[in-house]
């Protein structure tokens, strides 16, 4: 019994025409997959969010993390802002680790003949809507305070590293120069020298005065 496949799969090429534009796009992939690798695995689990997120707080840009822990204390519903939360972080890894793997994978099965271009469009088709995910979760907005409400992206997407007041307080403020009036070190004291005794007289000592005769 013959299985029908449908025309549209049937007229898909199964060869690949331009083998070598292949590769070079695979050598092209392993630098970008493996910086972002690299940056999302150092930045898990909390290395920059909660102190971006303090930053741009202290500006008045985006809600508290503080916030957090007074709905703990007060048993209100917690909700931290989408930009600002852990499945970010945890999700930016996992896409990473997958992409990683299946770059690896794609240069396996293109050795082996069945890296086919249809399985190539639906591989990276889902890679793409996984990225879309992450981007839209990255620059989200935070409204979650409505004193300081975060219509955007967050700050250190749309400002300058500059309006950061750790970063610039630490660019501009020179070393404290000396006072005007401050007096001069002192010199160390000498060492304290011993008198010198031979015969049970001091030789190092001034003489004494001869007493008055009466």
């Amino acid at each position: 019994m013959r299985i029908r496949i449908p025309a549209w799969l049937a007229a898909m090429p199964r060869e690949w025409r331009h083998p070598k534009t292949l590769t070079a796009f695979f050598i092209i992939e392993l630098p970008f997959t493996v910086a972002a690798l690299a940056l999302f695995g150092i930045a898990a689990p909390d290395l920059y969010r909660t102190l971006m997120w303090q930053e741009g707080a202290n500006h008045g840009w985006n809600s508290d993390p503080i916030e957090i822990l007074y709905a703990y204390a007060n048993y209100r519903p917690v909700h931290t802002p989408l930009p600002w939360s852990a499945f970010v972080t945890d999700f930016n890894v996992v896409i990473s680790v997958l992409s990683m793997f299946i770059s690896i994978c794609k240069v396996v099965m293109f050795i082996c003949d069945v890296w086919v271009p249809l399985l190539s469009f639906i591989v990276h088709a889902i890679l793409t809507a996984l990225y879309a995910v992450s981007i839209h979760a990255q620059a989200a907005s935070d409204m979650s305070d409505p004193q300081h409400p975060q219509p955007g992206a967050p700050w250190y997407l749309t400002k300058s590293s500059r309006s950061s007041s750790s970063i610039a307080s630490s660019r501009s403020s020179p070393s404290a120069p000396p006072a005007p009036n401050a007096s001069p070190t002192a010199p160390p004291n000498p060492p304290l020298r011993l008198p010198t005794t031979r015969n049970g007289k001091c030789s190092t000592c001034p003489p004494r005065p001869a007493p008055a005769v009466r």
